[in-house]
């Protein structure tokens, strides 16, 4: 016999089904330990196998690992978790290769592992690990958690292989329902002393299990540990310490010691894109745009030269090659008033992924504002192809959403051609949107905005009653909205009601009504509403409008500090600098933040930046930031 696949299970009765199947032809021999299912697991192993065993759970991966390994008979063993699967196509070449080795030591294979993360798996990194490995030579786990494989008949050989193993257990939901993370934690705690916290490996898997937890602190406090006394050049997963340690310096501010990991990254590694993405985003952090463009552009470069190649071009991030840069470049694009390159990132990113909604609500919005409709539906239709129903209904629900009337008219056409069924919220919005009559459907159930915008418009309180979430929130905003309720006070609204006011007057503007945006803004303008509605318009791409707002607070003394920073980078996109320096030494005294320090220098060549130094350095000092990561930067 030759193949023996080897796991332990537990609750895995939505995906057991598909990794028994995806190794039908490459395994003779199936090993199912089971540590305590109380679901269908073990009758869905049984209908693959007639070896399923039970083992009572003792918070040691290792120990049941190892009660699998017993009972397997080939000469190989394959280890797989449930929720993985071989990718297919592979079977016949690995079995021929293992067929024709016969090894007289201790001997693993890497495999290749693929990892899918984020809410529907959007996110894949690339990792290895033993999952191959002969069984004649007493190879067996060690460590409860993350175990790691030894052998008494000496060190264990390795030899690399492109045999791929997919894995989706780091979905959103697929941590959420086994609570990987809690699990880990328990045993990793347990195992904690100070013998284990000189094994820099259990330092760099503590590590991991405290950032799934958000805690960043203690996250790097233990990286830290790890590279402090890990070997460089003989442990196999330092590629992965460093990748984590760079991105945890970065997002707990730690911006020299990321520059120094980053700096070794390129390095030994100056042909992947990874550490060209950790610098592009490091310099972003820091607001030097220029210098972060040039580093996203050279992770295109190097996709373009590894693929005419054949070669890998990411180490662990495959994003950091094409989706992040590309979503950097278009923001850094747009923030220069680049509306060309930013329609060409986002274009090129909804090629890598259609299903990013974010970038085509952006493009859509960017496209409508400066073309014909036909123009910008022609365009749109090499993309998202009307042929397809999925794609109509997609392209109506984004018009919608950006209140753009004639584009939604094309796509609710294409919709009712397909017979797409609609919602009655995709109707009701289409009303409004094309100014038409609703019908008024009292057994149905809508988003509170949308529900507020409908009674707004149509001078109709009823249709709050369809809300779906109804608590008192509605009914006071629609009262103020009334002629009687004009007299209550701002002082007196809460902060989801300023959100859901302040959502109600941008969606009138987006939908057309620009008589009733004004009669709204003139009627409940305060301090705290017209930032909030300049804070959104501007995001939305109205930057004009956002000017004009943040314009009249601060001709009213009650700008606050991220509106002087919009105001100051208004200018120097319009070819202001010395307005625009004026405004940012405003900004950093009364909100100062990291990325002003790259806006004013690179904005502000032959200026004098005296005064802004000043006070972001004593804004630095007083942060803990070390003066000398800003000194690196400017440098």
């Amino acid at each position: 016999m030759l193949l023996s696949l080897c796991m332990i299970v537990k609750n895995e009765e939505k995906v057991l089904g598909r990794c028994l199947d995806s190794v039908k032809g490459l395994v003779d021999e199936i090993i199912v330990v089971d540590t305590g299912s109380e679901d269908r697991t073990k009758d869905i192993a049984r209908q693959y196998t007639r070896h399923v065993y039970d083992f009572e759970w003792v918070n040691d991966f290792a120990a049941a690992r190892n009660e699998s390994l017993r009972h397997a008979t080939g000469q190989w063993i394959l280890v797989m978790d449930a929720d993985e699967y071989a990718a297919p196509g592979q079977q016949e070449t690995l079995r021929k290769k293992l067929s024709g080795i016969k090894p007289n030591q201790p001997l693993g294979v890497l495999v290749k592992i693929m990892n899918f993360h984020g809410a529907n798996g959007e996110h894949i990194h690339e990792s290895s690990g033993p999952r191959l490995f002969t069984n004649r030579q007493g190879i067996r786990y060690r460590e409860p958690i993350h175990e790691q494989l030894t052998s008494p008949k000496g060190e264990i050989t390795y030899v690399a292989d492109s045999f791929t193993l997919v894995h989706t257990g780091y979905t959103v939901q697929a941590v959420a329902e086994k609570n990987k993370g809690q699990r880990n934690m328990v045993i990793l705690q347990s195992m904690e002393s100070e013998s284990k916290l000189r094994d820099p490996y259990f330092c760099f898997v503590l590590g991991n299990e405290y950032y799934n937890t958000g805690d960043l602190e203690r996250t790097y406090s233990y990286y830290k540990k790890a590279m402090e006394q890990v070997d460089r050049s003989a442990a196999g997963w330092y590629d992965h310490l460093l990748n984590n340690i760079s991105q945890t310096a970065l997002k707990t501010g730690r911006f020299r010691e990321a520059h120094q990991y980053i700096s070794e990254g390129k390095q030994l590694w100056p042909d992947r894109v990874d550490y060209h993405c950790l610098e592009g985003t490091l310099y972003e952090g820091f607001g030097f745009y220029q210098r972060a463009e040039q580093a996203f552009q050279e992770c295109l470069r190097i996709v373009d030269r590894s693929q005419a190649t054949g070669k890998a071009y990411w180490l662990i991030e495959e994003s950091y090659g094409q989706r992040v840069p590309r979503e950097k470049l278009a923001g850094i694009a747009k923030k220069r008033g680049d509306l060309q390159q930013m329609v060409y990132h986002l274009t090129a990113l909804l090629k890598l992924d259609r299903q990013s909604f974010a970038s085509l609500r952006t493009l859509l919005r960017t496209l409508a504002a400066h073309d014909s409709t036909d123009s910008v539906q022609t365009f749109m239709s090499r993309m998202y192809p009307l042929s397809d129903p999925k794609n109509a209904y997609i392209m109506l629900r984004v018009s919608l959403l950006e209140g753009l009337g004639e584009l939604a008219g094309v796509y609710w056409n294409a919709c009712q051609e397909h017979r797409v069924p609609l919602t009655y919220e995709d109707e009701l919005a289409f009303c409004i949107l094309q100014k038409k009559e609703a019908q008024l459907l009292s057994d149905k159930q809508i988003e509170s905005p949308l529900a507020l915008l409908a009674s707004f418009v149509y001078s109709d309180s009823r249709y709050a009653a369809l809300a779906s979430d109804q608590n008192g929130l509605l009914d006071k905003l629609i009262r103020q909205l009334s002629e009687s309720g004009a007299e209550e006070q701002a002082a007196s609204r809460s902060s989801d009601e300023y959100a859901l006011l302040t959502q109600l007057i941008v969606q009138l503007l987006q939908y057309g009504y620009s008589g009733e945006y004004e009669q709204l803004v003139n009627r409940f303008a305060d301090e705290e509403l017209l930032h909030r509605l300049a804070e959104q318009l501007n995001a939305l791409g109205y930057e004009n409008i956002a000017v004009e707002l943040y314009s009249i607070l601060l001709d009213n003394n009650l700008l606050r500090g991220e509106g002087y920073k919009e105001l100051g980078s208004y200018c120097f996109l319009n070819g202001n600098p010395q307005k625009g320096l004026q405004f940012m030494v405003e900004a950093v005294q009364l909100a100062p933040s990291i990325k002003m320090l790259g806006l004013v220098l690179e904005n502000s060549k032959g200026l004098d930046t005296s005064e802004f130094m000043l006070q972001f350095s004593k804004w630095v000092k007083l942060d803990e930031i070390p003066m000398h990561t800003v000194e690196l930067l400017t440098k």
